[in-house]
């Protein structure tokens, strides 16, 4: 059988992020990955390029994946009942546009965000929201490493210990935010913001930025550190890893 052959498109024009990508894959040990039978958009996000790489291709269609989407399917697999997944990401604008896009893809609304928090309810609950780092894309690579160590570690200690560790919910409420209407540690809508109604264990961590390829030791580690008994249930998910994983299998 010939090797699968996957073009992976990093859409954000970096170098650097695209040479930090190359080890990963090759270390995947798919094949020769040169020319292509399938593409995977390695850009966070509910990336426009996914559906016109779908919509515009001569028949037969290959199969197109984003990593956002590969890594969100990969955790909603993982989870017991009572668990739920959340995201690690960079700049503090992707909380609520990662929260509206897997809002989205869970088969919300996908518009400007109005009225998709009611929408959600009773469809997100495996959802524990997203923790940003503050850094951008580019410096996850540029800043000092034991500064990108450090934040990445507390934003993922952050997720999966929820409020009491500090979260967003807890420091909202502390501040008087109004945008924080819950501290239990469930299913978040609209712009991170929690909703009540129990909770549920964080099992499983996407990593929510291609630069972040390479990172899931320092957020394996801040899990172990911020849950110690019961870490080692937590799954670290690369939406590059799983991407490759899943086109092959189409």
């Amino acid at each position: 059988m010939a090797p699968i052959r996957i073009l992976i498109i990093n859409p954000n024009s970096s170098s650097a992020m695209t040479e930090a990508l190359k080890p990963v894959v090759e270390g995947l040990g798919f094949g020769d990955l040169k020319n292509h039978d399938a593409f995977l958009i390695a850009c966070y996000s509910a990336h426009p390029l996914v559906p016109l790489l779908r919509a515009h291709q001569p028949p037969p269609t290959k199969p197109v994946l984003g990593i956002f989407e590969a890594s969100v399917s990969a955790s909603l697999l993982c989870l017991g009942a009572n668990e739920s997944f959340g995201i690690v990401s960079t700049g503090k604008v992707w909380e609520g546009l990662l929260t509206r896009a897997v809002g989205a893809f869970l088969g919300g609304k996908d518009g400007d965000g109005e009225g998709e928090e009611e929408e959600a309810k009773g469809k997100w609950r495996r959802f524990a929201g997203v923790e940003t780092t503050g850094l951008s894309a580019g410096e996850l690579h540029e800043a000092p490493r034991e500064e990108v160590r450090r934040r990445v570690k507390e934003a993922a200690a952050r997720l999966v210990a929820g409020p009491q560790a500090g979260g967003r919910d807890a420091r909202a409420e502390k501040e008087g935010d109004g945008d924080a209407v819950g501290v239990k540690h469930g299913a978040r809508g609209v712009e991170g913001k929690a909703e009540v109604g129990g909770e549920r264990k964080v099992t499983a961590v996407c990593l929510g930025c291609a630069g972040m390829v390479g990172m899931e030791a320092w957020v394996r580690e801040a899990v172990g550190e911020a849950l110690g008994t019961g870490a080692e249930d937590v799954r670290v998910v690369d939406g590059v890893k799983v991407g490759v994983g899943m086109l092959v299998a189409l």
